[in-house]
């Protein structure tokens, strides 16, 4: 009799101690269910005496209650290997056990009984297997979602740091023509080249901080409509093409962060593209919102539009564009939105975006 009720205790203790969190490492509930399980069929092969009988058969069916527990926890955290050999124990086991109460007058329930078991065994199994397959989906998710949120991140340190890294080369370039001349000028593109640095390294430093936070929100630094103003008046500094922000008042409020730090993202990559290949041209920056009747209710459009450059741009070696408009095009486009740049009629060039306020409503199936 004592024999009988040492699986049954084993596997009792085994499924109180996975489900109180004891096993702190996965493979150790892969191991409390196999040694639950070997028991359970080392005394199903040993066929003790007495086995039959309302008590071992109750014992019996609270054994493999614990070890049908034991089953889903194991398939759904243990590794791969740990899991498919405790989980098949488990489940020769739950199959097994009534073979304790054979005899030849017994002989159909008990196949039938071995058959139910099993069927129980299988949906246990089953079902660890679907919870083991939406947390690798949910792990997958996370860390997909990382991966974008980190590319957002580098986009946004190539567009602000190669613009202040541009206005550094304009002022250097600058000062080395005027400094014979008027060491006053050179020293104010020296400060100006230093403020330009600083702000480099400290967008750098930002990024790199954010890409370390895990749990923070790596969005909460981000520059968006309320910094336009700065900008321009920061670029019209250290440049010699002149600059005009058309920003109605009461533009920035009620503007989602999303859609607010695009915008500056789209003027600072079409700023420093006129710095590049316009340094004394004309520059507009427009930018409107228009309400609808129909789908997005209200949208936001961008206009930055260069006039023709008197000056050829200088030469700034075989640098190639980075994320650039490529990048920027992708975000506009997932954000609902639309992203054109090309020529103008009178040589100069024109970048317009236009970027829904709103998530359009989702039509009725």
């Amino acid at each position: 009799m004592l024999i009988i009720i040492v699986p049954a205790v084993l596997a009792g203790l085994a499924a109180l101690s996975v489900f109180a969190g004891w096993p702190r490492s996965r493979s150790r509930i892969a191991w409390a269910t196999g040694i639950a399980a070997a028991a359970s069929l080392l005394v199903t092969a040993a066929h003790p005496a007495g086995a039959t009988g309302p008590t071992p058969g109750t014992l019996g069916t609270l054994e493999a209650i614990a070890l049908l527990t034991l089953i889903v926890p194991t398939v759904r955290y243990a590794p791969i290997p740990q899991a498919i050999a405790a989980g098949l124990s488990a489940h020769l086991a739950v199959t097994l056990w009534v073979l304790r109460a054979w005899s030849t007058e017994l002989g159909g329930s008990v196949v039938g009984g071995c058959v139910f078991w099993s069927l129980m065994a299988t949906g246990a199994a089953a079902g660890g297997t679907y919870l083991r397959v939406l947390d690798e989906r949910r792990t997958r998710s996370v860390a997909e979602g990382r991966r974008r949120q980190r590319l957002d991140l580098a986009r946004d340190l190539h567009d602000f740091v190669a613009h202040d890294v541009s206005e550094m080369v304009a002022q250097a370039q600058a000062g080395r023509f005027v400094g014979e001349h008027d060491p006053g000028l050179a020293l104010a593109a020296l400060r100006r080249i230093e403020e330009a640095g600083l702000r480099a390294l400290a967008a750098m430093d930002r990024t790199v901080h954010m890409l370390h936070d895990e749990d923070g929100d790596s969005r909460q630094a981000a520059h968006g409509l309320a910094e336009l103003t700065e900008l321009i008046e920061r670029f019209d500094h250290s440049s010699s093409a002149r600059v005009r922000l058309d920003l109605p008042p009461g533009t920035v409020e009620d503007v989602p962060r999303e859609v607010s730090t695009t915008v500056y993202r789209i003027v600072v990559e079409a700023l420093t593209n006129v710095r590049r290949h316009a340094p004394d041209a004309e520059v507009a920056v427009m930018i409107r919102t228009s309400a609808s009747t129909l789908p997005p209710a209200s949208t936001m459009t961008v206009t930055v539009k260069n006039g023709p450059s008197t000056r050829r741009p200088s030469n700034r070696g075989d640098r190639r564009g980075g994320l650039g408009l490529p990048g920027l095009t992708e975000r506009v486009e997932s954000l609902g939105g639309t992203l054109t740049a090309g020529p103008c009629d009178d040589g100069g060039w024109q970048l317009t975006a236009e970027l829904p306020l709103a998530p359009a409503a989702t039509p009725a199936r």
